[in-house]
């Protein structure tokens, strides 16, 4: 098994991409740490891998909380979906 500590690092790098707001470059997302440590990795790799679990009421309680705090946000995810659609990749 395996010592190293769970890191998604897919996960991590799209959450960079929306941290970095590429897509929309909506300012609002500047307020945001770019600079994510190791142990914050680590958080958000075992956070996406509990959503795994989610049932669909799950996903649609931190759906509706996600529009309500982080519209923009919501809509890049979204339109990096659809661009990966586009491409193919889904």
């Amino acid at each position: 098994m395996n010592d190293e500590p769970y890191v998604d690092e897919a996960l991590n790098d799209r959450i960079e991409r929306v941290i970095d707001d590429v897509l929309l470059h909506d300012e609002t997302f500047k307020e945001w740490e770019h600079d994510v440590d190791a142990q914050e990795r680590r958080h958000l790799s075992e956070l996406g891998r509990i959503c795994q679990n989610f049932t669909q009421s799950d996903f649609a309680a931190v759906c509706i909380c996600a529009m309500d705090n982080y519209p923009m946000m919501v809509l890049q995810i979204v339109a990096e979906y659809i661009q990966k659609l586009k491409e193919g990749e889904r």
